[in-house]
């Protein structure tokens, strides 16, 4: 059995700064925050309202994308900036199609880690890397990447918090190009991102950006529906396509409409019958 870990320092993380990981689960009201990322997300839900409850869209995403890749016979997966763990996790997912699936987490942050490999890490099926996934080459190169999936058949890469910070458009074009190409025939990457309509006033995205850097030094990221159609050029899109998070293989029927800012979501794969569709 794996041991619990508790991340809360004493005076509950006084003085820390906000971080991606906690803010998420501050969101899906996990146990794992300080008060400074509960403080971001308020202040995020007075800029936009219903901040809160895009993040919670997002991991809720999460869950059905694993699952529609799972189904379509994906058994290699890496979950990139995976984060604190929570209620679904990747590979609680995938076991229920394939029982000897993989799941690589990866995150950037050191505490975040170390966390997960003490409360996700088997040893055998699943691991956790400290990894940074704007460099894909060299996370697919990694020893512990090699040794532990087969890079000569289809891995379904996740991004679902990836791009919303820190990486201009091209330089976020160029990390998924990086991925269609070091990847076999077949895999798929699957990716959120907030993007701004048309009607958006300039000025709230630049509150929601100034509030994230105010708390985190990170810059946050809000891209065109154009410009997130471009991450995903030389693959082929999954149905229904890039389309608003709610709209992506829902559960059900929409009986209560979550109103929260905008983002996108879609799955793109790299050319290959076998993996062509998830339904």
């Amino acid at each position: 059995m794996h041991r619990a870990v508790k991340l809360r320092p004493s005076a509950d993380g006084a003085g820390a700064p906000a971080s991606i990981a906690r803010v998420y689960d501050a969101a899906v009201n996990g146990r794992d925050h300080y008060a400074a990322d509960r403080a971001l997300l308020t202040d995020l839900d007075h800029v936009a309202p219903g901040f809160r409850e895009l993040l919670r869209a997002q991991d809720r995403w999460r869950v059905r994308a694993v699952r529609a890749l799972a189904m379509a016979g994906y058994d290699q997966f890496i979950d990139c900036d995976a984060g604190l763990p929570r209620r679904f996790n990747t590979h609680d997912i995938v076991r229920r199609y394939n029982s000897e699936s993989r799941v690589l987490y990866t995150d950037t942050d050191p505490v975040v880690v170390a966390h997960g490999r003490t409360v996700l890490d088997d040893g055998y099926l699943t691991r956790v890397e400290h990894a940074d996934p704007t460099a894909p080459q060299r996370l697919l190169a990694r020893p512990h990447t090699e040794n532990f999936l087969d890079r000569s058949k289809p891995i379904a890469i996740l991004h679902t918090t990836t791009f919303n910070f820190g990486t201009p458009a091209e330089y976020a074009a160029t990390i998924m190009a990086g991925y269609r190409d070091a990847l076999a025939p077949g895999s798929a990457v699957a990716l959120t991102q907030w993007w701004t309509a048309e009607a958006d006033a300039a000025a709230n995205v630049r509150k929601w950006g100034e509030i994230w850097a105010a708390y985190t030094g990170l810059d946050a990221r809000f891209r065109s529906a154009a410009e997130i159609t471009d991450l995903f050029t030389g693959f082929h899109l999954m149905p229904p396509g890039l389309v608003e998070l709610d709209s992506w293989w829902p559960d059900g029927p929409d009986l209560i409409r979550h109103a929260y800012p905008p983002a996108l979501a879609g799955i793109g794969y790299t050319p290959d019958t076998t993996h062509s569709s998830a339904t």
